[in-house]
This record gives C-alpha cells, structure tokens and sequence, in this order.
C-alpha cells in the first residue's frame, strides 16, 4: 500500500526521501541535534526570551506534551518564530482540501513530534502513545502558526472556533497559584518525595555525551518555570548574562567534544533531548497542585472543557468525562 504525498508533512510516512535515510526516532532526535547545535552557533538559544508561555496545540489551546517540547523550541528558536501556537499538518491538510487559501513563510519548517503520554490517570493505561489531535497518529508534523502569513493566521484561528490564548492564560494563573502554594523554597530543596524524585532525576540525566552538563538543566528548568507561570517569578532572571555566558560555553564544548568523538546527532539529540525533557518535568511539578502532574491533567481538562463550551456559548453544567 502505498501513501498519498500531501501538501503539508501529516503523519509519519516512512521510506520517503524527505526522512533522509532515518526512522522516526532518529529523525526526531536528530532534528533537535540540528537546531539545537544551529542556536548554540548563532547565540539563539530560547532560553532568555522574556514573556515566553509553553507551547499549545492551536485547535485545543492545551500544552504539548513534555517530550515535544525541546523539539518545538528549538525549532522556534532556530527560525525565529515568535508564536508558541503549533498546529497538526493533518489539520492544515484538510484545511487545504476543504478550499481554504494558505500561504507559507519561507521559514514553514514542520517539526516530528512522538506523543507519550506518562501515567495518565484519566486513561486506564499506564503509558500510551497516541495524540489528540491531527491524525491521532503517535507520529505526526507540527506547523507554527507563525509558519504563515498574517491572513492565513487570522483564517486557521477563526476555523478553529477557539480561543487558544484564553485557556492559556487560564493555565498559567493556575500553575502560578500552585506555584506559590507549594512554596518558593522548593526551588532549592524540600522533603516532598515527588518533587525530591523528580529533582533527582533531573540531576541524575543532566548528562550529554557523558559529560555532566547541569547548567543547562538548570536553565532549562527556570525557563520552563517562567513560561509556565507567564513571568510570575522575576527572580529567576538576576543571574541572567552570568547563565548565558556560562550555558553557551559549556554547550559549544560538548558540541566540540561531539565532533571530535565522531557522536551522531542522534545520540546527541537523544542526550539533550532526555536532558531537557526531565528538567521541563521537574518544573511542571513545582507548578502543579501538591507537585501532582495527574492533578494538573484533569484541571487542564476541565479548563479545556469549559473554554470549549463557552465558545459554542454553553454554561458548563456537566460533569467532566473523559474518552478513550
């Protein structure tokens, strides 16, 4: 059987050329290799933009899963995308079929996302692959929304029919008020058992290519925490140009070494990218009701649920459930 090339990249097709001889998990590491290696070059690391929020899936306005995001802020960084809206190929692509006008930028690059949900509480699996939007397919393409032109922007958004903005700012005054609720302090150590497991194991994958590389999980983390509170924590910015300085000299070094250990990107994209996405992680817990992500995933639902009514100008009056 053989598959349709499509105007847009939709889910993962193997075997085409575009895949420059990969599988799906070398191409997904790989690309945050690239991106991340180009930012280190060119001093575009996103780590100390101000007024950042994590990154939302356009149609549901919900957070990107925590393994996609290094790949979806790298990528940004890299060409300079200045939304944090990303939207399903196969979204765009029955866009396109249905007749509507979409124009690109010259920097529309789609970016491989792998979707895993981690002990989903509201699911009966433990760990399960899939995605809610798109193809549900558990390997598909993003765009970012910036990706196009301002009509075409303001066309997708108003097809949508939500408001992805009002329910992220709903979830970052949620994750600012459990932030402070749990208390500041956490940041430099508590007794918690969650939150001093998760700060382990950010500590314990703080490594790249064998090298112990905590300024960047630490950077990492206090980014994450900004984004997810939308700037709530000032204080995380005093050492800023002492951070920077130190995160890029360590990041050209373990690029240097990389080279000259003749280290593939996709190992070394399997490194940052583990690197990261436990630093991103342990933030969400700082942000999260009792450091419980479960928690955060069913008050995420239930603002998405509510947002979702309100746009189709109905009172949530029934309880939240939740499918298969």
């Amino acid at each position: 059987m053989t598959s349709k090339l499509t105007r847009f990249r939709t889910s993962w097709i193997p075997g085409l050329s575009l895949n420059r001889g990969m599988d799906d998990t070398e191409f997904f590491f790989n690309q945050i290799y690239e991106d991340f290696k180009y930012n280190v070059e060119n001093d575009s690391l996103p780590f100390f933009k101000e007024n950042v929020r994590f990154p939302q899936e356009l149609r549901t306005g919900k957070m990107i899963s925590y393994e996609n995001i290094p790949a979806l802020e790298m990528a940004a960084a890299r060409y300079k995308y200045k939304s944090n809206m990303w939207i399903y190929g196969e979204d765009l692509e029955s866009l396109d079929r249905q007749g509507y006008k979409i124009t690109t930028k010259g920097t529309a690059k789609p970016v491989l996302c792998i979707t895993k949900y981690h002990n989903a509480n509201h699911l009966n699996e433990k760990e399960i692959y899939t995605a809610e939007g798109g193809s549900k397919q558990k390997v598909q393409f993003m765009y970012n929304l910036d990706s196009f032109d301002e009509e075409t922007q303001h066309r997708i958004i108003k097809h949508l029919g939500m408001n992805p903005n009002s329910l992220g700012e709903k979830i970052t005054r949620e994750c600012a008020k459990n932030f402070h609720k749990n208390g500041q302090e956490a940041l430099i150590g508590t007794k918690n058992p969650v939150l001093v497991q998760a700060q382990e194991l950010m500590k314990k994958n703080a490594y790249v290519n064998g090298n112990y590389s905590r300024v960047i999980a630490e950077t990492q983390m206090k980014y994450s925490l900004d984004s997810y509170t939308n700037g709530e924590i000032p204080f995380l910015y005093k050492t800023q140009d002492e951070t920077k300085n130190k995160l890029y000299e360590t990041c050209r070094k373990l690029i240097e070494d990389a080279d000259s250990r003749k280290i593939s990107g996709v190992d070394f994209g399997k490194d940052i990218s583990n690197c990261l996405e436990n630093a991103i992680i342990y933030s969400k817990k700082l942000t999260s009701d009792s450091y419980d992500l479960s928690k955060s995933k069913i008050e995420e639902e239930k603002l998405y649920v509510a947002e979702r009514l309100k746009s189709y100008g109905r009172k949530n009056t029934r309880e939240i459930t939740y499918e298969r």
